[in-house]
This record gives C-alpha cells, structure tokens and sequence, in this order.
C-alpha cells in the first residue's frame, strides 16, 4: 500500500500539514497555541522562529488517533 505521507519532506510545513489533513492553518496554529495536535518543532528564536512537523511524529499521532467505530459517541 503506498504511504501519501511519505511524498513530504521529513520537516513539514504547517502549509504542507494542513494539506495533508485538511486542516486550516489557522487551526494548527490554535492548536499549538494550547499545547494540543500533532507535535511540531520552532525552529529559531522568537516569532521569526520556523515551524516543522517532523513527518514520523505527525504520522504516529495520526495513528494514535485514528478511530474506526463510533463507539463512545451519543
């Protein structure tokens, strides 16, 4: 089975993540802000630092939270 994943660099953008999962950049920046999400690295000091995704991290928390039942939900 081919991995979609592993057409990304190593260090993903936050662009490129949201591509990915299809979730907003704005989100991903929210939720780094509180500390939940996928991991993700600054690169660089203060604002100007860089953001990655190492790409093996965001894979094992897409793993740790994939689902596959309903089970739990009302």
């Amino acid at each position: 089975m081919d991995d979609p994943l592993s057409a990304y660099p190593p260090m993903m953008t936050p662009a490129e993540v949201a591509e990915f999962t299809q979730i907003s950049e704005v989100r991903l920046a929210t939720w780094r802000s509180k500390s939940v999400g996928p991991p993700w690295v600054k690169m660089g000091d203060g604002r100007n630092g860089a953001v990655r995704y190492p790409r093996e991290d965001l894979r094992k928390y897409i793993d740790a939270n994939t689902t596959s039942s309903a089970a739990g939900v009302v």
